[in-house]
């Protein structure tokens, strides 16, 4: 078992879940799983202010008890070598790791989160890394951009999904320390992403798409390999009817023809904060074996 005192790098995950839950257990550990990548996409984040270092998390169970499950999460860096060459302070790097993480989970506890609460959760994530210095050699650090804040708070929305009424969920810092996930306060990211957008750009090109994963039922976003995998959504109604009408035949790896719209949202310093397409209109099918 490992003790949650200050010599102890680390911090835990922990689920107190109701009576109610182990009518289905399996959804605890999966909310806990998301809520270890949650934290783990915001601290691989955090490290890039500092240092190149690519983040290994491990994990152990530390205790279950009747009520709650705590998962204790420990850092490594992947190579030492790094260590010598910037002269880093390994306790202070995962501390600033840990209390960036804490930082983030507050302001998800916000009301609203607004730019102005944006901007003091960037301003103590500085000055905690400024505190700690673990690159006192090298002692310039830059705070992760809004649009990195907001999705990890996404991510960390989506980890709580699963929760029922009455379940809780904390983060644990070395201390002892615990501060509560939100798990009662459904985000709308859209929302919050509106307020923080700066700047918006939008640009229509013909494109060649390749179908991952379609929506039969019309409700969600289609995946589709653009480049990279992404979500679009299809906004071609008259293609979506005959879709839906069984007249169009379709099949996961054809290929789709259309004008797509790229909409890019900036913040106030002109970071990206997401990117979203649409399919403005479908040109054609191409299934698989034939000519473009």
């Amino acid at each position: 078992m490992v003790s949650t005192t200050e010599e102890n790098n680390g911090f835990g995950i922990e689920i107190d879940y109701t009576q109610d839950s182990l009518q289905n257990p399996a959804r605890i550990f999966y909310s806990a799983g998301k809520m270890i990548d949650a934290c783990a996409y915001f601290q691989v984040e955090l490290s890039k202010g500092i240092v190149a270092i690519t983040l290994e998390p491990y994990l152990f169970v530390e205790n279950i008890t009747y009520g709650s499950l705590l998962i204790w999460l420990r850092n490594r860096l992947e190579s030492l070598k790094v260590q010598s060459l910037f002269n880093l302070n390994e306790k202070a790097y995962f501390d600033y790791l840990t209390y960036g993480t804490n930082e983030l989970i507050t302001l998800g506890n916000k009301q609203d989160i607004t730019l102005d609460e944006m901007r003091k959760s960037q301003e103590n994530i500085l000055r905690i890394a400024t505190s700690l210095n673990p690159t006192p050699e090298f002692p310039t650090y830059e705070i992760p951009t809004q649009g990195v804040i907001l999705n990890s708070l996404k991510k960390i929305s989506e980890s709580t999904l699963d929760l029922q009424s009455g379940d809780a969920a904390n983060l644990v810092l070395p201390s002892g320390e615990r501060t509560s996930f939100n798990v009662s306060k459904s985000f709308s990211m859209e929302a919050i992403e509106d307020a923080l957008t700066h700047e918006k750009t939008e640009n229509t090109t013909l494109e060649i798409l390749r179908i991952k994963e379609a929506d039969f039922l019309g409700n969600s976003k289609w995946k589709m390999y653009l480049d990279k995998m992404i979500d679009v959504k299809i906004e071609d109604k008259e293609w979506l009817f005959l879709f839906k009408q069984g007249k169009v035949s379709l099949r996961s790896g054809d290929t789709m023809e259309a004008w797509v719209k790229c909409i890019r949202k900036y913040d106030s310093e002109m970071s990206l904060l997401s990117q979203s397409y649409a399919i403005e209109r479908v040109v054609r099918i191409i299934g698989r074996g034939e000519s473009f």
